[in-house]
């Protein structure tokens, strides 16, 4: 279809559908092509580039003629050529019946239709939407508040997009937005204050992974809120904090991030995903929002206390961040039902443990004092039996001892009466009293046995009486 631009009086611009551009063109010029021209022919072109026309003359008088835009050749014309031949364009009829006409100084370019470039679009690519674009503010500064995302097309997949979905949106906002392009289609534009620098920026934002992290970690859409703790929370507690606890998770270093699960999740993967989050480190960072701008400063010093402005504010916030996440896990944690079930569980078997501990300290007395009550009657009946033994043995002594005594008392008796029968054996009257007192001596020391085995001896034939002064000096 034929376009013309508004207010260009020297160059017109025409569009060739792809379809039509393979009649259009010849087959691409090959390097023999090139060889094939003489040398003359690269100095004429370059003449007529100039706007020089074959006849025309320079004149001694210094006038100089005038010059012409060069002229843009569309892809398979080679150096040498000047116009669009017939033999290389086959004019061809548009649907609307249109000749395609090419001028001297036309610029052509080649794309697909629109109905073509919607359908070679991508699902996840939002629809094209000029007036936000065309709302933006490419001045500088104002790229740090735009939705880079939004921006080119990607609001659906956000922080999701791949790398050759951030390529491929890019490339179709290039297609569709570029200035050049736009100017092809007739439209003004400000080089100084276009939008597409906007469209720039979020490439150079989202097409570098260490700057894409940065910006993610501050994404306007991302909700920084927490459940709030109510009858609704704590009636669908699975629900709205699972929820939260999947938003946050984008944030972990470790990866995969385990699930905050149901009532039936068994209590060690629940004790795992407190642990996990307790633990929670975090990649998010802020050095997007630099509010200092050390590639702006004036020399090393100036650059050194950016530097420091903006490590202290990043460190800030990183630490309300974590103060953020750990806000977020002790509520979790306090509303758990599955938590306050396992400390009931443990509090029951804590109690129940301490139960069966006093119980079996109990028991453990109750048994000790049977033992020992045990142990002392046994040393009772031990004593009582030790004590009646004694008691027999002191009775049985006894009961010798007086058997002894009254054997002692007899035999005694009968040695008197022996001494006195044998007139104490003493010779004369003054022998009679120190055998008496010697016979004393022999009743009070000598034992019961000796006692007799002497009282036989005294009565036996043939035995010598011995004096009994000899006898009492013996016994001393």
């Amino acid at each position: 279809t034929k376009k013309s631009v508004e207010g260009e009086s020297k160059s017109s611009y025409f569009v060739i559908n792809k379809s039509e551009q393979k009649n259009a063109v010849s087959e691409e010029p090959s390097l023999d092509d090139y060889e094939n021209i003489p040398i003359e022919g690269f100095g004429l072109a370059m003449l007529r580039g100039m706007g020089w026309k074959a006849g025309g003359s320079t004149s001694n008088s210094g006038s100089v003629f005038s010059t012409e835009p060069p002229l843009v050749r569309p892809r398979g014309l080679g150096l040498g050529a000047d116009r669009i031949t017939s033999s290389l364009i086959q004019k061809s009829v548009t649907k609307t019946g249109e000749t395609l006409e090419l001028a001297k100084g036309a610029y052509i370019e080649g794309f697909m239709d629109d109905d073509e470039d919607e359908e070679n679009t991508p699902g996840y690519i939002d629809p094209d939407d000029v007036h936000f674009l065309r709302s933006l503010d490419p001045k500088n500064g104002s790229w740090q508040d735009q939705d880079h995302y939004a921006v080119l097309g990607l609001r659906k997949l956000r922080h999701k997009a791949t790398e050759d979905d951030i390529k491929k949106a890019y490339r179709l906002k290039v297609l569709r937005h570029h200035p050049d392009k736009r100017r092809a289609r007739g439209e003004e534009v400000h080089p100084d204050d276009d939008y597409f620098t906007c469209i720039t920026r979020a490439y150079d934002i989202l097409g570098n992974p260490r700057n894409r992290r940065s910006y993610d970690s501050v994404d306007p859409q991302f909700d920084n809120s927490l459940p709030v703790i109510n009858e609704h929370s704590r009636n669908n507690f699975y629900e709205v904090f699972g929820k939260a606890f999947d938003l946050n998770s984008r944030w972990s270093e470790k990866m995969p991030v385990p699930k905050l699960g149901n009532e039936s999740t068994p209590r060690g993967n629940v004790e795992k995903f407190y642990s996990f989050w307790y633990d929670f480190q975090s990649w998010r960072e802020y050095s997007y929002l630099d509010e200092e701008e050390k590639d702006q400063a004036q020399g090393r010093e100036e650059r050194k206390w950016a530097e420091k402005q903006n490590k202290a504010t990043r460190a800030k916030r990183k630490k309300e961040e974590m103060a953020r996440i750990r806000t977020l896990v002790d509520t979790a944690y306090n509303m758990d039902p599955r938590i306050q079930k396992f400390k009931q569980e443990d509090k029951d078997r804590k109690m129940a443990a301490k139960q069966a501990k006093k119980v079996a300290a109990r028991a453990r007395q109750e048994e000790e004092e049977r033992k020992a009550l045990a142990a002392e009657e046994e040393m009772r009946k031990l004593k009582e039996e030790a004590e009646a033994e004694q008691r027999a043995k002191l009775e049985a002594m006894k009961a010798e001892r007086e058997t002894q005594k009254r054997a002692l008392k007899k035999e005694r008796a009968t040695l008197r009466k022996i001494a006195k029968e044998n007139n104490y054996y003493a010779k004369d009257t003054s022998e009679v009293i120190d055998n008496m007192a010697s016979l004393e001596k022999i009743c009070e020391c000598l034992r019961l046995d000796e006692r007799i085995a002497f009282l036989d001896g005294t009565g036996a034939p043939g035995v010598q009486i011995v004096p009994f002064h000899c006898l009492t000096q013996y016994i001393q």
